[in-house]
């Protein structure tokens, strides 16, 4: 093990953490997760590939990465933002914010961080310690280093559910990158999660996290978006992620367009199905959406298929 890496298998076994039996469990040693789980998140970003310099910025993708491995080992009542770990880890000494022009003082000022908003409007990302940036670039410091935060902060009994959500993760990400490219012969070997979550991934980004049908693009202060991943054909009928079967959706629009209360037109108009005006409903929101023209992705590679909402018409669409 080399010098740099011993160093940091120190470091990151004593990062600085809430230490709280009031407010953890035992299953994280009474202390609070979020350090060791954004660090994860981090660490699974440069197996990816997808960090490929010393800069991590705080995007709505990492925010998910996070929340992912929150609920995989937290109880369900329990909330987190990747905000608080992302501006604290500044005081682990390896982990350094760069402000954003014009708000370093602001920034030095600010003792505590809670909303998404105040991260970005005054921190562009973080740097690492050059070493420990270098560290990470190999393999065995990836996996040193990602076993340490797994020991040291997780019970034994969490421990086989971080990993395994660590290769989900990995594989989601390959495979969003597959769907982008238009390769989806790769989807019915995967585990079920990494699959949903690779097109998840995939149809979101192309959408740019704005519902096709109503337009809304909503981020929460933990970092959640919006809009779901939506099959035009269900994923049971024709076993197809590619994202032009897809349509990133809000909650009611999702819901609708699944029970077939609405759909679109051959010239990518929304249609409302007459039975939407029975009594005692009051769908004046979805009324609204009738004769507009849905929002496409900036990429034509990706727009809808226009076959598969012939499909949706056909078989799930309700007609009077």
């Amino acid at each position: 093990m080399s010098p740099a890496l011993e160093k940091y298998v120190r470091l990151f076994g004593k990062l600085r953490t809430d230490k709280n039996s009031q407010r953890w469990t035992d299953q994280t040693y009474f202390r609070a997760p979020h350090k060791p789980l954004l660090l994860l998140a981090v660490i699974d970003r440069f197996a990816d590939g997808e960090l490929t310099q010393n800069f991590i910025q705080p995007t709505p993708e990492l925010a998910q990465d996070f929340l992912i491995y929150w609920k995989r080992v937290m109880p369900p009542s329990a909330a987190a933002s990747y905000v608080l770990p992302f501006f604290h880890l500044q005081g682990d000494g390896f982990w350094h914010l760069r402000a954003v022009e014009g708000k370093a003082d602001t920034l030095s000022a600010t003792k505590q961080m809670k909303y998404a908003s105040q991260l970005v409007g005054m921190v562009q990302g973080a740097t690492l310690d050059a070493d420990l940036y270098d560290v990470l670039c190999t393999a065995e410091g990836r996996a040193v280093l990602s076993q340490v935060l797994i020991d040291t902060y997780f019970v034994e009994a969490l421990r086989p559910l971080v990993r395994e959500q660590s290769e989900i993760n990995t594989q989601a990400r390959t495979y969003c990158r597959q769907l982008l490219a238009h390769d989806t012969s790769h989807g019915p070997t995967l585990p079920r999660a990494a699959r949903k979550q690779g097109f998840r991934r995939a149809v979101v980004w192309a959408y740019e996290r704005r519902c096709a049908f109503c337009g809304i693009r909503l981020i929460t202060p933990d970092g959640r978006v919006v809009v779901d991943a939506a099959h035009i054909i269900p994923w049971k009928v024709t076993h197809n992620d590619d994202p032009q079967n897809g349509l990133a959706l809000c909650k009611l629009c999702h819901w609708t367009f699944d029970e077939g209360l609405v759909t679109v037109t051959s010239a990518y108009f929304l249609k409302g199905s007459e039975q939407l005006r029975f009594q005692p409903n009051l769908p004046a929101q979805i009324i609204s959406l009738t004769d507009r023209l849905i929002l496409k992705p900036d990429n034509p590679s990706y727009w809808p298929d226009a076959d598969a909402f012939a499909w949706h018409r056909e078989h799930r669409f309700l007609k009077p």
